[in-house]
């Protein structure tokens, strides 16, 4: 009977340990685009920065992020308004110039698009650990690592607790 209500104790304290605290970020990941949602709202990049701020790991994390979104930014602006004039440079000229210049005005954009890719993703994972860090310091360290798990145990199926 004794261990029936530690059974009905300790499930109850895992349920409410495992509740969402309305403060956690919810990152939505696209293959194009990541989102930001904390209380049902979507997060702006400002927004995120004052939640973030709280913690001061996760606002690092964070301003690295921010630092490979501009250079990537950056690259690809770079690229389309380099191609843009290389082309426009040479557009009422000969035909043969203007193909060798369209080649080079690929080249020089792709590149930079290229150029842009690594620190894209660098700011995806950068801004995903600051989030999972943020949401990590709202639970504490303490609850962070408990974990529930049905399976076989040493004395046959049953719920294993791990903390």
């Amino acid at each position: 009977m004794r261990s029936i209500y530690t059974l009905i104790i300790c499930a109850l304290s895992l349920f409410t340990v495992a509740q969402p605290l309305s403060d956690t970020i919810i990152v939505v990941k696209k293959a194009t685009s990541i989102s930001f949602y904390q209380d049902g709202r979507k997060l702006k990049h400002l927004q995120l920065r004052k939640s973030l701020a709280t913690n001061k790991h996760s606002l690092r994390q964070y301003r690295s992020a921010s630092v490979l979104r501009s250079a990537s930014n950056i690259c690809i602006g770079v690229g389309i308004i380099g191609t843009y004039f290389v082309l426009l440079y040479d557009v009422n000229s000969g035909d043969y110039v203007f193909k060798e210049r369209l080649g080079q005005a690929l080249i020089f954009g792709g590149g930079f698009a290229l150029l842009s890719l690594p620190m894209r993703l660098g700011y995806r994972a950068y801004i995903v650990k600051a989030i999972h860090t943020y949401n990590r310091s709202l639970v504490g360290e303490s609850q962070a690592g408990i974990s529930m798990h049905f399976g076989l145990t040493p004395h046959g199926i049953g719920l294993s607790l791990r903390l």
